[in-house]
This record gives structure tokens, C-alpha cells and sequence, in this order.
């Protein structure tokens, strides 16, 4: 799922820097069915299983999950969530903020 160079990245903000969100979102993967999307923004050098992400759900939150449970998931049609190869990596506590705001202003 993950390029040795974003596993790389993703090792180096373990952390400090994750629990801030001051390190970049490297890696959006997403449901094509429905809203729910992940942003991969840290990963336990320890246990390559362990990341840290934002999780855009019915709510934004800011979570540690298993990569196989990530790769795990499917959709109703029992497709699989994908990798989105358009996204380029953004300071995660802006994905963080523009997420909130998009799902929670006006209510």
C-alpha cells in the first residue's frame, strides 16, 4: 500500500511532531463509494503496522490504526478503499482544521 520512501517519512515524524500534527499527511486513502477518507501522517518505527492518521468519517478525528486494518476495509459493493496517487502531502493539522470546518460549520 505504501512506497518505501513514504514508509520512510512516515517513520521520521513518529512522535512528538504526529501528536501536534506539525509533520505533512503523506498518503490519502479513501472509499470511492462514500466521504470516508484517511490521512496517513505517521508510523510507529517499532511496529510498521501502527499509524497515526485522521480519520474523516461521521466525525474528524485523530486516531492510531492498524495498516491491515486499513487495507482490510471495503465498501457495500465489497470493493476495497484505494490509495488516492493525486494526493500531495499537506501539513496535517491544516487537513485537520479544513476537514472540521467542512463537516462542522453551519450546525
Amino acid at each position: 500500500m505504501l512506497s518505501p520512501k513514504q514508509v520512510e517519512t512516515l517513520q521520521k515524524n513518529w512522535g512528538v511532531i504526529s501528536e501536534c500534527l506539525s509533520c505533512k499527511s503523506e498518503v490519502r486513502v479513501y472509499d470511492p463509494l462514500s466521504t470516508w477518507e484517511c490521512y496517513i501522517h505517521a508510523m510507529n518505527p517499532d511496529n510498521p503496522d501502527e499509524v497515526v492518521c485522521i480519520i474523516n468519517g461521521e466525525t474528524v478525528e485523530v486516531s492510531i490504526w492498524s495498516l491491515k486494518e486499513i487495507a482490510a476495509l471495503f465498501n457495500s459493493h465489497g470493493d476495497s478503499i484505494r490509495v488516492d496517487t493525486s494526493y500531495r502531502p499537506r501539513l496535517a493539522k491544516e487537513v485537520y482544521k479544513s476537514l472540521r470546518k467542512d463537516k462542522y460549520d453551519g450546525q
